[in-house]
């Protein structure tokens, strides 16, 4: 799947999970950022039918005021992210580092302009340093992915930028040097552009440039691909032969005959017949953000992973990380590809897609600040908003401390001349991380179902005023089990079928705060015998205004209550009569699953609320005005209001069948 901005330059991480409006233009080249090509199909299947007219004759629901899911069971955050330079804001920007005077903060904007802005002073305006576009015209312009400036820029002044041109250019990608006219405000020399190596552009481009504790410049490219198929057409993750899906280090203060660099003589494979010299790490998918640790000289890289894992890597001299053969601990992701020179190293962590889903690499924090960071790697992930602090000894995880879950789209870290670590955000502000100040757990979260405020009795099983039954078209496999939903939204608010916050499958419906789905479990104990009937577990989905959360309750053999299962869940072993089944019984192993196991499902890739969205309810409604198939379950909820229904889809494409309906057409 793909994350970082996908249409953002192209070259970006990209995810896109702008979880607090709708999503900007994704990078197209961020890398994973390739969101939104991964998510087309998912595009494609949300053209449905027209829907007919709002049924007539159904009342409103009245408010739903007994709602008691608030708030989270959950420990707080361990940090919070505060914003700096004021309302200062800048328009996409992907990069950024501190000018040499420790004062001037440098930020580089997607569209190609370099800004500089004063962080000890309230007042005035960033000041342009450069636009790249401008200077790049009249050849067309994709946009900047990174830039750093030299060690020795106090005198003479160097600057380096990547730039790309659109998709699929051949040398289409640029890293070029620009001399700075001025050093104190920094404006570059329009004239003084040097191009020091150029390479394809498109897909995922990297790009990361940082100078090693050694005086060589390092710089990171993807693999040049779209989303899917994986390192198609190129098949360059293992291919040493090119400058893509690698980290290259060069020496730009001594060039080589025509080149304006030379090769470092301990280069890993300067001397590896058909291998591109500058080389020095490689099997990487899109390397969206590298950095080195001032301290060991370490070289980290966040690796935007594909279906499955985000990677970060502590890369090593001559290093093979996989790709396209592997995605962090899966190795068969392409087996027609021949394995480059080395065995494949793993990553230091790979975060599954439950908890990540575009990686951007960090730094190591070395500031006094906050003394629980001091030596750890501090990264995070463009789609989900979070961060976390990694330890190691020797490249082996000891741990990784999730710090906070917040509304950003970490696009860049930097640190300050005093170790202390800011995060750029794609939506354009400054922050920096502080100690959190929320109150302890709510305790007061319902831990018994009767608590939630979703139902008015449990015996009988009864829903609240105000919430509502609705039924999807194609329900999920529960192991024999049937399924009943409820949908609860506060007060008399309602659903819009537009401007949520957005995430990696494109524009989300707005849910308001504190709506939870709810969607209750029963098996016949004996198969075929209604009487036997027993409600297993109750699981509830809760949208807290800036993410879902997942929760489950378990009932209790009387049927007279269900508790709240802990976050790591639980199981169980069902045996079920049933006369078909070896022996008369069927044993059925039932997970209550955990909740970071329930964002599986219930995450940016499959848009969340899997229940509520245009295929699912364009399913014949029964309850409504003229009997079934007379409206949908959308035309039903609408009118109920618990729905506002905007931007209907106007392709007519394939109803969502049910497949356990026998009768439905195949097609």
């Amino acid at each position: 799947m793909e994350s970082a901005m996908s249409n953002v330059p192209r070259n970006l991480p990209v995810g896109d999970r702008a979880r607090r409006g709708p999503a900007p233009r994704p990078f197209r080249s961020l890398g994973r950022r390739d969101p939104f090509l991964f998510a087309l199909p998912l595009f494609l299947l949300l053209l449905l039918p027209v829907l007919r007219p709002l049924p007539l004759g159904a009342a409103l629901r009245p408010a739903w005021t007994s709602n008691r899911v608030i708030g989270s069971p959950n420990p707080p955050a361990l940090f919070a992210v505060e914003r700096l330079l004021g309302s200062r804001s800048f328009d996409h920007p992907v990069d950024f580092l501190f000018h040499p005077d420790g004062r001037l903060l440098l930020v580089a904007e997607q569209g190609g302009k370099l800004w500089s802005v004063d962080t000890q002073s309230g007042e005035g305006s960033p000041q342009l340093v450069a636009d790249f576009r401008r200077l790049h015209a009249p050849r067309p312009f994709d946009g900047v992915l990174g830039f750093t400036l030299h060690p020795g820029v106090a005198t003479n002044h160097f600057l380096f930028v990547n730039y790309n041109e659109p998709g699929s250019t051949t040398n289409g990608a640029y890293l070029s040097r620009f001399t700075l006219a001025s050093l104190n405000p920094p404006t570059v020399d329009p004239a003084s552009e040097k191009v020091i190596v150029r390479w394809l552009s498109g897909g995922h481009n990297g790009c990361s440039l940082a100078f090693g504790n050694d005086g060589f410049l390092y710089f990171s490219t993807g693999d040049a691909a779209n989303p899917d198929p994986p390192d198609s057409p190129y098949r360059t993750g293992q291919d040493i032969s090119d400058l893509l899906a690698s980290v290259q280090r060069i020496d730009v203060d001594h060039p080589s005959g025509a080149s304006a660099y030379s090769i470092p003589s301990d280069n890993p494979f300067l001397h590896t017949a058909g291998a591109r010299p500058e080389v020095w790490a490689f099997g990487f998918r899109n390397p969206f953000r590298l950095s080195f640790d001032s301290v060991t000289g370490d070289l980290w890289v966040g690796d935007v992973g594909w279906e499955q894992w985000e990677m970060i890597h502590r890369v090593q001299r001559g290093g093979n990380y996989g790709w396209s053969i592997a995605e962090g601990p899966n190795r068969q992701v392409r087996t027609d590809v021949p394995q480059g020179p080395g065995p494949i190293l793993p990553p230091v962590i790979a975060l599954p897609h439950s908890e990540a889903a575009s990686i951007t690499g960090g730094r190591v924090y070395h500031g006094d600040r906050l003394s629980r960071l001091r030596g750890a790697y501090v990264y995070g992930d463009w789609e989900t908003g979070k961060f976390w602090a990694l330890r190691h000894k020797e490249g082996v995880l000891m741990s990784n401390e999730e710090l906070c879950d917040t509304t950003l789209k970490p696009v860049a870290f930097a640190a300050d001349a005093r170790g202390e670590i800011l995060v750029l955000d794609y939506s354009g502000g400054v922050y920096r991380f502080v100690p959190n100040q929320a109150p302890p757990a709510n305790q007061s979260f319902p831990r018994r179902l009767s608590e939630t405020g979703l139902f008015s009795s449990l015996t009988p099983f009864q829903p609240a005023p105000g919430t509502v039954a609705y039924t999807p078209a194609a329900p999920a496999w529960n192991d024999h089990a049937t399924a009943e939903w409820l949908l609860g939204v506060p007060g008399q608010e309602a659903i819009v079928t537009q401007g949520g916050v957005g995430n990696i499958a494109g524009a989300t419906w707005f849910f308001p705060s504190n709506t939870t789905l709810a969607r209750t479990l029963t098996l016949e104990m004996e198969t075929g015998v209604t009487a036997s009937r027993r409600r297993i577990e109750t699981q509830l989905l809760h949208w807290d205004g800036q993410s879902w959360n997942p929760y489950a309750y378990r009932w209790n053999p009387e049927q007279t209550e269900a508790v709240l299962v802990g976050g790591d869940g639980t199981n169980a072993v069902l045996v079920v009569k049933d006369a078909a089944a070896p022996g008369g019984e069927r044993v059925t192993p039932w997970r209550f699953a955990a909740r970071a196991e329930c964002l599986r499902c219930h995450n940016a890739w499959a848009g969340d609320a899997l229940t509520l969205n245009w295929l699912q309810l364009a399913r014949p409604a029964s309850g409504v005005a003229g009997g079934p198939g007379e409206g949908t379950e959308l035309d039903r909820l609408r009118s109920l209001g618990v729905l506002e229904v905007r931007d209907r889809p106007s392709s007519r494409g394939p109803v969502l069948a049910n497949p356990q309906e026998a009768s439905a057409p195949a097609e």
